[in-house]
């Protein structure tokens, strides 16, 4: 399937499963959509419907590859589950590249929840360093001990986010991104992320 951005640009997605609580999957810097697939298929299991998407200038999303402006594109994948899909509530979980723009979008939408891997605070134009203190829903911020960068920026997304309730969990080892899904310790991680939007999706 596809939806268009605010700014014109028809992104390239896969819906999974179904129901009223949506959950929007955003890609990694050098990835694509794909690397979200396995877990996708978890959540959709679980009773969520789920989109993966190709940010601008990956796959066959038209448009170049433009960090700053890839918030628009996550901002664009939640409308696109209340408008088209069946979601009456959504929450986002990105990673690394994909966690900041997730961030900055849910300052900009009504979102559930949260949740990111190994999101910096700052990528290549991306800043959610005051966007996380804007958010009104449940906040999780997820990253690998080794990954000394990511999890220095989760511990400071927990700080900025100025927010009692915000959640942060540290896992052992270095992987990085949607990796952490794919390490020793992947089911430890899928079950933070499905145990924390079961919590903020009731």
């Amino acid at each position: 399937m596809s939806f268009r951005t605010p700014d014109g640009f028809l992104l390239e997605g896969r819906t999974f499963g179904s129901g009223s609580r949506g959950v929007v999957l955003s890609h990694m810097f050098g990835s694509d959509q794909s690397a979200w697939f396995d877990f996708a298929e978890q959540l959709a299991t679980d009773g969520y419907l789920v989109l993966t998407f190709n940010f601008r200038g990956y796959g066959g999303s038209q448009g170049a590859k433009d960090v700053h402006l890839m918030s628009r594109d996550s901002e664009a994948a939640v409308a696109f589950l209340r408008d088209e899909g069946s979601a009456s509530t959504v929450a986002v979980v990105g990673a690394s590249m994909g966690g900041t723009a997730s961030v900055i979008a849910s300052s900009e939408s009504d979102v559930a929840a949260v949740a990111t891997l190994s999101a910096p605070v700052k990528f290549r134009g991306l800043d959610s360093s005051e966007a996380v203190g804007r958010i009104a829903g449940r906040k999780l911020f997820l990253a690998s001990v080794g990954d000394d960068d990511a999890a220095r920026d989760a511990k400071r997304l927990l700080q900025l986010s100025r927010d009692p309730g915000a959640e942060i969990q540290l896992f052992p080892g270095d992987a990085h991104g949607t990796d952490m899904l794919r390490e020793r310790r992947s089911d430890e991680v899928a079950e933070a992320l499905l145990s924390f939007l079961s919590r903020a999706m009731r």
